[in-house]
């Protein structure tokens, strides 16, 4: 990739540096101003663990935006990450309703589809992204429950789209998720994501992979988010089964399931939901053109074996 030789040193230290600098700094003003998670009977850690530390995704990705922006190209995602890691970043310090929440999401989204030009498609097909979209944001923000998978699955997903769309702002994205992973992909987490690390991720990633689908119309760049999808997905439908109120905070994904059921080391989780997930995506880059079936046989099988997994899971 003649982008990757084009990226200098100055490229590839800057970011890391700056990701550095962001997350200490951050670190003194979270134990400052007490912006600690301490645990229960849900958590899967056992000490009080700084909160937020995600804060570094969102500002990564918006200042090379604002370096890299011409002609409004992106200001509509740009401003739409700040929204929506703003209020993820309050709510983390002090629990806001869940209607300014959805507002913002709802607003946020809105603007990446009005850039998009997705206003023009029918009605149908904008409220299906839009509700997609949002469901997605939640779906990626529940996943972010062990130590690593957020850090992991991202950094998968970040490489995957820089390598598909050649975008600088998935660099500086990489080395703010290298920098929070030195820290989080550990027995004992120094900190965590937090909502404002999750929610920045999830529409970021959403905002890019829409643009990939629009622009080469391959609905299947969706399968990018595949195995979170399938964790969320089968999780809610077991627990609608279940009669359990979905919106409530549970530990019924598969990922806490084999790190807190099973005592499968969460790293080891982590590390594997990242690779399956990786897998997936070589077959996506691999096959998009010549044989989207393989790409449909690959889902179904991994779709198979998770159902497997979870049904020899006793809880």
């Amino acid at each position: 990739m003649d982008i990757i030789r084009d990226l200098g040193i100055k490229e590839i230290v800057l970011p890391l540096g700056l990701a550095y600098l962001i997350i200490m700094l951050y670190f003194r003003i979270a134990k400052k101003y007490n912006i600690i998670d301490k645990p229960n009977e849900r958590s899967s850690h056992l000490e009080p663990t700084i909160r937020g530390a995600g804060i570094i995704f969102p500002i990564m990705y918006i200042l090379v935006g604002l370096r890299e922006l011409t002609f409004l190209s992106d200001s509509f995602v740009l401003i739409g990450v700040f929204i929506v890691a703003a209020v993820s970043f309050i709510d983390d310090i002090k629990p806001l309703p869940n209607r300014v929440r959805i507002v913002a999401h709802l607003v946020s989204v809105l603007l990446v589809l009005w850039q998009q030009n997705l206003f023009d498609y029918n009605v149908g097909i904008l409220v299906l992204v839009l509700i997609l979209f949002i469901g997605i944001l939640n779906a990626y923000n529940f996943m972010d429950g062990i130590n690593g998978i957020t850090g992991v699955y991202s950094l998968v997903l970040a490489s995957t789209l820089f390598y598909i769309t050649e975008d600088v702002k998935m660099v500086w994205l990489i080395c703010g998720l290298l920098v929070f992973s030195y820290f989080n992909f550990r027995k004992r987490a120094l900190c965590f994501s937090g909502d404002v690390g999750a929610v920045a991720l999830a529409f970021i990633f959403c905002a890019t992979i829409l643009g990939l689908i629009l622009s080469d119309e391959h609905w299947e760049w969706i399968f990018l988010l595949g195995i979170y999808g399938i964790d969320s997905v089968v999780t809610i439908l077991v627990r609608l089964y279940k009669k359990e109120n979905i919106f409530k905070a549970h530990r019924s994904h598969l990922y806490q399931l084999l790190s807190n059921e099973l005592k499968i080391p969460q790293l080891r989780v982590s590390a594997f939901y990242g690779v399956i997930q990786l897998a997936l995506n070589v077959v996506l880059i691999n096959f998009m053109d010549d044989a989207p079936e393989i790409i449909y046989a690959s889902f179904g099988v991994i779709l198979l074996v998770y159902v497997i997994v979870r049904r020899r899971i006793k809880v």
